[in-house]
């Protein structure tokens, strides 16, 4: 008991001070209101979406404007505005130029399927060589266009299909024409004996005709020559102003009716490599007049 009472004296302790407080009392005196609560977090949210949307935004206009300025200097020191990078041999035609007939069905078939009694079933290939020829019948009258009437003798029931042949460019290709020919001879005919039998008459115009002959000749003296030329004038390509390749009209007058006809049409000279099956200086395609 002494032990204690001093105990107790010297620590000044009393039992009776000692009293329990309540929990729901110690809750409601230092926790936070709700509305504070959820307003704090509202706002530190808030902070922080900003704060990283500014710099994602600021990062990628960084980067975008390291990769515009990157691919500028790249594209200046490698791509030249006159003349492309890789010429010659180097050139993805190796300086065997193809070609092309305007105007083409799709890119993803090569069958020209046209009714004449249907003038909406070859509207679309009006319509692309009236914009790939708007420069000549621009710029020329009369000649091969005489008897185009505007590009509607496209098709007619009398004259039958009409395309233009065109020689892909490379730059500063020249070329070597065979002997007794002003320029790059260009011909089309079936691809088999059947074909060619199925394809009528063909007529070929292009500016030697023009020249030789004048705009007023016939329709037979238009279809005296079995091929057409493209003039050695007009080469090389070396990226001039308003350089307009030199044009070749084939038509196929007369052709038979509900059979598919395969043609084929190829570049002649010394320097132009031909083969049919890989497309090589030629192109094939399909007629099939209903």
């Amino acid at each position: 008991m002494l032990l204690r009472k001093v105990h107790a004296k010297s620590n000044g302790w009393k039992p009776s001070a000692f009293k329990y407080t309540d929990h729901s009392e110690l809750t409601r005196r230092y926790a936070f209101r709700s509305e504070d609560l959820e307003m704090f977090d509202l706002r530190n949210v808030f902070k922080s979406i900003c704060s990283r949307m500014l710099y994602t935004m600021c990062l990628y206009l960084f980067v975008f404007g390291f990769f515009l300025g990157y691919m500028k200097l790249l594209f200046y020191f490698s791509i030249m505005n006159d003349y492309p990078r890789l010429t010659g041999n180097n050139s993805l035609l190796r300086m065997n130029p193809g070609v092309s007939v305007v105007p083409t069905p799709s890119d993803r078939t090569s069958l020209v399927h046209v009714r004449p009694s249907n003038p909406v079933s070859y509207s679309s290939l009006v319509d692309e060589m009236t914009a790939y020829l708007s420069y000549y019948q621009y710029h020329f009258t009369g000649g091969m266009f005489a008897n185009c009437e505007d590009l509607r003798g496209y098709l007619n029931p009398r004259r039958s299909c009409r395309y233009n042949l065109d020689l892909n460019r490379i730059y500063g290709w020249l070329p070597d024409p065979v002997p007794n020919a002003t320029g790059v001879q260009v011909k089309c005919e079936g691809l088999t004996q059947v074909d060619a039998d199925h394809l009528g008459t063909i007529c070929y115009y292009d500016m030697d005709s023009l020249k030789a002959y004048g705009s007023g000749q016939s329709d037979k003296e238009w279809c005296r020559r079995d091929h057409g030329i493209f003039n050695s004038v007009f080469y090389p390509f070396i990226n001039q102003g308003n350089y307009q390749a030199p044009l070749v009209f084939v038509q196929f007058r007369n052709p038979k009716r509900h059979v598919v006809i395969w043609i084929k049409c190829y570049a002649i000279a010394k320097n132009i490599r031909v083969d049919v099956n890989r497309n090589e200086g030629s192109v094939v395609f399909q007629l099939l007049v209903d």
